[in-house]
């Protein structure tokens, strides 16, 4: 940004846009300490969208609906079906959820946040998969669809438990609908199987996580913020 030139960004105007938390997370994973970051609306409403809204939110928000939860409760993990169904798919994924908190934690103490967030979206992405791979929409009420739902609900409580230090809002409203205690919520939490009971009750349905950031019409390039 050069003030000579003009190339000067509004703040409060970005944050309107973006929402204060799509703001903060953006700046926090484009920009790192070692090298100058670059910022346009354009990239900043994909990368929010792309990971709060898509790889985050939608997973969460796609598992706790009624119609695989109909009770609304936490669901069981069934060793057995773990083993004999989704041992191959599912324990990558929980190594991952197990191995996050250190990364995180490592990042975060030397202030590379863009690591740790790098670290989260990537388990994110693969805990969609492993969603999308074993259909559970197709699945009847019955252990496997529980286990399935375990892992999903696993990997968003651990992944929000992580991302407080930088959006504690969208972490909060997702540790809520999760029925996680605020007592709860401790970075030593952050381990698969350190969740709510089973069958303890999920919390209120308050719609998104985030809503989707929306690219204004009157953005234009010359608008770009520059590096």
């Amino acid at each position: 940004m050069s003030k000579s030139i003009g190339n000067v960004v509004d703040p409060f105007q970005s944050s309107q846009a973006l929402t204060v938390e799509g703001l903060k997370y953006f700046l926090l994973k484009q920009g790192v300490p070692h090298a100058d970051g670059n910022f346009t609306v354009t990239k900043a409403v994909s990368m929010i969208n792309a990971d709060l809204v898509n790889n985050l939110g939608n997973l969460l928000n796609r598992a706790v609906v009624d119609k695989l939860n109909p009770k609304q409760r936490y669901p069981a993990l069934d060793q057995e079906v773990m083993e004999r169904d989704l041992n191959k798919t599912a324990a990558v994924l929980v190594g991952e959820l197990d191995s996050l908190k250190d990364k995180c934690g490592a990042a975060y103490d030397k202030l590379r946040i863009y690591r740790a967030l790098d670290a989260i979206t990537s388990v994110a992405k693969n805990a969609n998969a492993f969603y999308q791979m074993h259909e559970p929409w197709k699945l009847s009420q019955g252990p496997k669809l529980n286990s399935i739902l375990y892992i999903t609900y696993e990997t968003t409580r651990i992944t929000s438990i992580l991302l407080q230090p930088v959006v504690p809002e969208y972490a909060k409203r997702a540790l809520d609908r999760l029925g996680v205690s605020e007592k709860e919520r401790g970075i030593d939490k952050a381990k698969f199987g350190c969740g709510p009971a089973q069958g303890s009750d999920l919390g209120e349905d308050k719609g998104p996580l985030l809503a989707r950031v929306k690219l204004e019409e009157k953005t234009t390039p010359k608008e770009i913020i520059g590096a």
